[in-house]
C-alpha cells in the first residue's frame, strides 16, 4: 500500500505541473512569495483563470497561501518527498534557462520595483523534513476542513 500511496502523491504532483499556465506561475514564485495581483499582470490571463490554476496547486500541494489584508500571496509548498522536491527543482532550474521564463520573471522584477517593492533574491524556502512514513488515515483536523472551505468559498467568489 505504500508505493500506491506514493505514486498517487508523485501523480498529483505531475498533474499540477502539467499546464502552461501552472509552468508560468511557479517560475514567478520559485524565489519567494508573489502576491495574486502580479500574476494576472505579469501572465497576462484573466484573474478568474489564475485563481483557478492556483486553487488547483493549493489543491495538489505545490503552493501555499497566505492572506494579507485583501491580498493573497503565494509561495512554493515543498513536498515532504526528496524525490518531488529533486523534480521540481529540476524542471524549475530547466524553465529559468528558457527565454520566456526568463522574461516573465523580468517583467516580475519590473514590476515589483515600479510598486517600490524591495527585491531581493533569496531562496525557496524547503521543508526539512523527508517523510518516507505511510500517511495517516485519521480525518483531517477540524482546522484542515476549516481552511479547505474557506479556499473553496474563496474560489466560488472568485468564479462569480
Amino acid at each position: 500500500m505504500k508505493d500506491a500511496s506514493y505514486l498517487s502523491n508523485l501523480e498529483k504532483v505531475l498533474l499540477g505541473l502539467s499546464d502552461k499556465t501552472r509552468l508560468r506561475i511557479l517560475n514567478l514564485i520559485r524565489d519567494g512569495e508573489i502576491s495574486v495581483g502580479y500574476f494576472t499582470e505579469i501572465l497576462g490571463d484573466s484573474q478568474p483563470k489564475i485563481s483557478r490554476h492556483l486553487a488547483y496547486l493549493r489543491r495538489v500541494g505545490l503552493v501555499v497561501a497566505r492572506r494579507e489584508g485583501t491580498w493573497m500571496h503565494y509561495s512554493i509548498d515543498w513536498p515532504d518527498d526528496a524525490h518531488a522536491v529533486a523534480l521540481i527543482e529540476g524542471l524549475l532550474d530547466g524553465l529559468g534557462a528558457r527565454p520566456e521564463m526568463q522574461n516573465d520573471r523580468k517583467r516580475l522584477s519590473e514590476a515589483l520595483r515600479k510598486a517600490g517593492v524591495k527585491i531581493t533574491a533569496t531562496k525557496p524556502v524547503r521543508r526539512e523534513r523527508v517523510s518516507t512514513s505511510k500517511p495517516s488515515k485519521a480525518d483531517p483536523s477540524p482546522q484542515k476542513q476549516i481552511s479547505e472551505s474557506r479556499e473553496e468559498e474563496e474560489i466560488e467568489t472568485f468564479l462569480l
